[in-house]
């Protein structure tokens, strides 16, 4: 059952962010702002948002691969920050696909007004 309230989590965000979108381009940008600095917050471990297990089992796997403790950590945070950024991503690419093509759209809408306006004049 807990997959489930992860689901409904999940699409409640995602609901959430296309009505911030739908409201104002500049509003769909809270979400993905606040999930970095919430990817900033794990790197020092200040949010215990996933499982020891994960984190020290994904450390101790680039330990055996890289042999040194210092290049393993900074691995290791680099892997955390990337596995906390996935939710950014996926916010940014949604403003993106609601937003993203408003520049293209009305540049075609400006071309085809001067061509109405040219067709006027002819």
């Amino acid at each position: 059952m807990e997959w489930l309230g992860l689901t409904g989590g999940m699409t409640g965000i995602l609901l959430l962010q296309l009505f911030l979108l739908k409201q104002h381009k500049r509003l769909g940008f809270i979400l993905p702002i606040a999930t970095f600095l919430l990817a900033i917050l794990a790197l020092p471990g200040w949010v215990a948002y996933l499982p020891d297990a994960w984190t020290n089992q994904s450390f101790m796997f680039i330990l055996e691969r890289v042999g040194y403790a210092k290049v393993a950590e900074v691995l290791n945070g680099m892997y955390v920050f990337a596995l906390y950024n996935l939710p950014t991503v996926l916010l940014l690419l949604m403003v993106y696909a609601v937003h993203g093509g408003t520049r293209r759209h009305n540049r075609l809408e400006r071309e085809m007004d001067l061509m109405r306006v040219e067709d006027l004049n002819d």
